[in-house]
């Protein structure tokens, strides 16, 4: 695999890691219907659109729980997969 395979499935074990952690906080167990794996879903992107608008507006801004973290370490790298489709 090239090295951008490598940083994309890094990127979508990312994106999995906050799914779990939104689905653990929402109370849904691995066995989800289809109504709460869009909940996942939609929930994980919320919260990494969330964290990038506090980040964005306060840099300074450090993770606080498992959550932040989670989506930071995302943002990071798919910021890291946007920059090598420039090269």
């Amino acid at each position: 695999m090239t090295e951008m395979h490598i940083t994309h499935f890094r990127i979508l074990e990312a994106m999995a890691a906050v799914e779990r952690e939104v689905g653990d906080r929402l109370g849904f167990g691995p066995a989800r219907s289809r109504t709460q794996e869009m909940a996942v879903y939609l929930g994980a992107e919320a919260a990494v659109e969330a964290w990038a608008t506090a980040k964005h507006d306060q840099p300074e801004l450090e993770p606080r729980n498992d959550l932040e973290q989670l989506c930071s370490e995302f943002i990071v790298l798919h910021a890291v997969e946007t920059a090598s489709w420039v090269h």
